[in-house]
């Protein structure tokens, strides 16, 4: 007949608690050696002026200022900026293309214009290159007529404005998650609560433990991404996106007038999704308000072309202009040039010439 088994002697619950208390500490201790040989984080550097525009004046952000025919300057990261005498960003264009032209308009706001970026290193500059460079008949313009500043509503304004007299052959619209703003929009978050927010995250950022310093910004971006507590920027576009049906309807309005206004000039319209460069991983909050707004366009006749593959896996600071500036960086542009020219050769025929 078996013994009974009785309870663990005292000895037994004091080796138990050893044993636990050893796991924790050397599991501490083997995150932190990780951190400490793990390579840093890659930030992004600063824009170092040239110095042939050392002494050009510093530019507002000022849609009066960006769109203004003629102005040269830099931007406040220092970047070179400069628009043509029609007043769009970019190189002299004659208005009607020229035989054996494909020419390409994208409108958008800041992210399309390149706040943040030299001339020569916007999306629109990088896919014109990638598209000239696999061809070998059809020469590829890009007008880059984005401006900072602008909501889907003014950027049919702006389409108004150059679309007629440039003729696109494409018109692509370069949609960012706060073009949705306008009267309808409810402001839900404040300078103060970001600001407090960033405090936050950065509370243990001079810790002298490297495990800590990891960890802890992870458990608060995490934290945010699950809860999207009141007074978050993530929190006041998903409730105008998913919640707020006035301004939704609005936006609504002003695709449909997009996709209308290009019909109409025989440019068809494809739209290009800027990702939030945030919460890059399998979590990222943003997949519902990209697959509505894709939903949109399609049901318009409009394709859309996503961009958050091509950058998720990366550290979103990473392809920020600054820790303050979250508009993609000279390599944030050149993926999303990368995705949107992989975008536009998965397209029917009909919208680029058959290489």
């Amino acid at each position: 007949m078996a013994a009974n088994s009785g309870p663990a002697p005292p000895g037994g619950f004091f080796a138990l608690g050893l044993l636990t208390v050893f796991g924790i500490l050397a599991a501490v201790a083997l995150g932190e050696i990780f951190f400490r040989l793990a390579p840093p984080a890659q930030r992004p550097k600063p824009q170092v002026v040239a110095a042939e525009h050392r002494n050009l004046p510093r530019l507002k952000q000022s849609v009066f200022i960006l769109g203004a025919p003629n102005t040269e300057g830099l931007l406040p990261s220092n970047a070179y900026f400069r628009t043509n005498s029609a007043g769009f960003r970019g190189p002299e264009t004659s208005p009607r293309a020229g035989p054996g032209v494909f020419r390409i308009a994208i409108l958008g706001d800041s992210v399309t214009m390149g706040s943040g970026v030299s001339n020569d290193e916007t999306y629109s500059v990088h896919l014109a290159r990638m598209l000239n460079e696999g061809s070998d008949s059809t020469r590829f313009e890009v007008l880059n007529f984005g401006l900072a500043g602008l909501s889907a509503r003014q950027v049919v304004q702006q389409g108004s404005r150059f679309i007629p007299p440039f003729a696109p052959d494409l018109l692509i619209y370069g949609w960012t998650a706060n073009d949705i703003e306008g009267p309808a929009y409810q402001h839900r978050s404040s300078k103060a609560t970001r600001k407090a927010m960033h405090k936050r995250r950065q509370s243990h950022a001079q810790s002298r433990s490297y495990l800590l310093r990891a960890l802890w910004p992870r458990a608060i971006v995490l934290w945010d991404r699950l809860t999207a507590p009141r007074g978050t920027y993530l929190e006041e576009i998903r409730f105008n996106y998913l919640s707020n049906d006035r301004a939704w309807k609005d936006f609504a309005t002003a695709l449909a007038d997009i996709v209308h206004f290009g019909e109409d000039h025989n440019a068809p319209v494809v739209v290009f999704l800027h990702a939030q460069l945030s919460f890059l991983n399998i979590l990222h909050p943003y997949h519902a308000i990209y697959d509505k707004v894709a939903t949109a366009a399609t049901q318009l006749g409009a394709p859309t072309i996503q961009s958050i593959d091509a950058v998720t896996g990366y550290d979103g600071a990473s392809l920020w202009v600054s820790q303050f500036d979250p508009h993609p960086n000279p390599l944030g542009h050149e993926i999303f040039a990368t995705a949107l020219l992989n975008g536009l050769r998965d397209l029917p025929k009909g919208y680029l010439p058959r290489r």
